[in-house]
């Protein structure tokens, strides 16, 4: 297994996508100013949050971290639950993961504040005035701050997609059957 990636390998940019999966160990100090509630994210059977927060390493360098999820209120969906968020310089153990995923909405979805639908990558790296790169960090761990970390394994679906290629190979099969008994030897059995 590769090691975890660090604080040095950001900073010399040598993360990408080429990297995801992969462990990170990062030390920074979070910047809560800037944190976005993604909503209408799901953990185990619940709806909630994702909790993104950037996370300085040093004065030019950004890594965005998914800190983990919190429930949505039951009463009053837009009051956010308390999140405990460190200061000082702090330690974050994760995955490197894509960027949040992009949720359907109504509208461009591009709100800004720290309840958001979806988090348009570009627009975040020029509110923060950095360059966040291609990937985040997904923050791992215990549950802990008020945040649940227990993300949804990876799953590419591959069964799923075996079936679907199934069903198109069986639906070209019979087309090409109909073709050739209604067009080839429908006529020619009428002609004998």
């Amino acid at each position: 297994e590769a090691s975890a990636l660090d604080n040095s390998d950001w900073i010399a940019s040598a993360v990408d996508t080429a990297a995801l999966h992969r462990r990170a160990t990062l030390e920074g100090e979070w910047w809560p100013e800037h944190a976005v509630y993604l909503e209408n994210r799901t953990m185990g059977g619940g709806t909630g949050f994702v909790l993104v927060m950037p996370l300085a390493l040093d004065a030019r360098h950004v890594v965005v971290v998914q800190r983990g999820w919190l429930p949505r209120h039951q009463v009053d969906p837009t009051r956010l639950a308390p999140v405990d968020t460190p200061s000082g310089r702090v330690r974050v153990e994760g995955v490197i993961s894509a960027p949040p995923s992009q949720y359907f909405s109504l509208g461009d979805g591009a709100r800004s504040g720290p309840v958001r639908s979806n988090l348009d990558w570009a627009a975040y790296a020029q509110e923060l005035q950095r360059d966040i790169g291609p990937v985040s960090v997904r923050q791992t761990g215990p549950d802990s701050e008020g945040l649940r970390r227990a993300w949804d394994p990876i799953d590419a679906k591959i069964p799923t997609h075996y079936g679907y290629a199934v069903q198109w190979f069986a639906l070209a099969a019979l087309t090409v059957f109909l073709y050739v008994w209604l067009q080839i030897i429908q006529p020619k059995r009428r002609r004998d």
